[in-house]
This record gives C-alpha cells, sequence and structure tokens, in this order.
C-alpha cells in the first residue's frame, strides 16, 4: 500500500523534483544496510560536526572574529557624512495646482522652503536656478492655500527618474 501510493507521488512530480526524490531514497537505501554500530558513529560523527560548526558560528558573533578574509567597508554613521547645508534661498519644490477659480482658468507651481512656508509661482522659468525664492515666487498664507486646495487640482512634483 505504500509502495503504490509513493509510486503515484513520484509519478505526479517534475522531474527535478523526482531526481532528489531518487537520490534520497539511494541514500537513506544505503544507509538503513549499515549495521547498528556504524550508524551510531556516522550520526555520533555527525553530530559533533555541527556542534563545531555551530559553536564556530558563535564564537565568531561572539568576538568578532571574520568569518572570511574579504573585507567590506563599513557603513558611516550620519555624522560621519558631511551633509550639505541648505540654502536659505533655495525651495523644494512640492508640485503645481491648475484649474478654474470663478470662471478664470489658474495654474501655478508651489514649492516650500526650509521653514516649510508655501511659495507660488504662477510664471517660472525654466534655468536651473528656478527654485530660489527671488525669482518671482510669492509666499502663500494656509488661508489663501485652503481656498486653493478646495477649487483647484493639484498635481505632485515628480522629478525625471520616477517617469515610467
Amino acid at each position: 500500500m505504500k509502495s503504490n501510493m509513493k509510486k503515484k507521488i513520484k509519478g505526479s512530480l517534475p522531474s527535478m523534483q523526482q531526481l532528489v526524490i531518487q537520490r534520497i531514497d539511494y541514500l537513506n537505501t544505503t544507509f538503513n544496510a549499515f549495521p547498528q554500530s556504524k550508524k551510531k558513529i556516522i550520526l555520533a560523527v555527525a553530530g559533533v560536526m555541527i556542534a563545531c560548526l555551530s559553536g564556530a558560528m558563535v564564537l565568531n558573533a561572539i568576538y568578532g572574529v571574520p568569518a572570511n578574509p574579504l573585507t567590506f567597508d563599513k557603513i558611516t554613521l550620519p555624522h560621519d557624512i558631511q551633509m550639505q547645508q541648505t540654502d536659505t534661498t533655495t525651495l523644494t519644490p512640492i508640485g503645481k495646482m491648475k484649474g478654474e477659480i470663478d470662471g478664470d482658468f489658474e495654474a501655478f507651481y508651489l514649492a516650500v522652503d526650509k521653514d516649510g512656508q508655501v511659495y507660488l509661482n504662477r510664471d517660472p522659468d525654466y534655468s536651473e536656478n528656478r527654485y530660489e525664492k527671488s525669482r518671482g515666487w510669492e509666499l502663500v498664507t494656509r488661508e489663501q492655500l485652503a481656498v486653493y486646495e478646495k477649487e483647484l487640482h493639484f498635481i505632485p512634483h515628480q522629478k525625471k527618474s520616477l517617469r515610467p
């Protein structure tokens, strides 16, 4: 009954799995053919080898002995990295808003400074320093922004690297 069930299972598996099962069956049959004393010695040696390997791994973890001779650079901590100071005149783009308010079409770009104040620009230039405060950016109050949010559609800023 068991051998009949094994044959059914073996017949339904892909060829790679059948090959693995055949190898396991061969090793199982070979190991079971050994005398009882030889089985005990093999299992004892295998157990000692696994215990030594586990002990070596634990000691490496405790004492920091490298497991391999390859060396890797350490990860630098934030206090090691020279952070760039943000410029007080530079704005961070957050997106644009467009739509219709009282029959007039409105469209403008939004950006924030390092203090979290929101600025808008209806006609930004397309140079590399377009997000400087002095180039047509106007400060927007939270109340004005709330009115714009109710009436206009917000389109988040997308960097070129994020486009599909």
